[in-house]
């Protein structure tokens, strides 16, 4: 194996490893989910956020008929990476606003806004990451944290902790990444479990109307 093919290598293994939670899929493509003129199913979700972690909501859809292999682009997927055959499902990354009063704060999403559609789009759950986080098309450095899931059937990493309570508290820490391992310097979020300093993931049920309180820690406050 020549330097070239290394170098190639290196890079397309990095991009493996480091591809998060973030929008593949953009207003006005053809697969881009359509809205549901009739949404009723509410995700609500309150709590406290400490100065020092300014973060940004997103809810996060994914395409539940994406035929990842054989590896081709429309099939409610694309390639990422061409020379490695590697490919990912559509998913969508849309921004959630707040309404705060001190450190509370207050958001609310249909869970059920957009239709099927041929894709099968599918509300998997919502994404916190920091307010200049930077979202690449399928690229983003330290994924953005999906703390909250409708979802039971995601892969969690090793030593992740799954709570089925109405609550959660977790320690979130801005961190910092350099071009060298990115197309670009940036900046992205690692939020673990108040209790254990594990990462963790709340799955809450897909039912017509859910509560849930998720309270947002500075680990880096005095």
């Amino acid at each position: 194996m020549n330097m070239r093919t290394l170098l190639i290598y290196g890079f397309t293994t990095l991009v493996v490893m480091l591809c998060g939670c973030a929008s593949n899929v953009t207003p006005g493509d053809r697969d881009y989910p359509t809205a549901n003129p009739n949404p009723s199913k509410v995700l609500e979700v309150h709590g406290r956020i400490e100065p020092g972690v300014p973060v940004r909501f997103f809810a996060y859809w994914i395409a539940t008929r994406a035929k990842i292999y054989p590896v081709a682009d429309g099939n409610c997927n694309y390639t990422f990476n061409w020379l490695e055959g590697v490919s990912d499902r559509y998913s969508v990354a849309v921004p959630i606003a707040i309404t705060s009063k001190a450190d509370s704060y207050v958001l609310s999403m249909n869970t059920d806004a957009f239709l099927p559609g041929r894709c099968g789009w599918k509300f998997s759950g919502l994404l916190v990451a920091l307010e200049k986080q930077a979202f690449d098309n399928g690229f983003s450095v330290g994924e953005a944290e999906l703390v909250v899931s409708y979802n039971p059937s995601l892969p969690n990493w090793a030593g992740m902790l799954k709570s089925t309570d109405s609550h959660l508290d977790v320690d979130c820490t801005p961190r910092s990444y350099n071009s060298s391992q990115a197309p670009h310097d940036g900046v992205y979020m690692k939020c673990v479990d108040a209790a254990s300093g594990k990462k963790i993931r709340a799955l809450v049920s897909n039912k017509d109307s859910s509560i849930f309180e998720l309270n947002i820690n500075n680990s880096q406050r005095p």
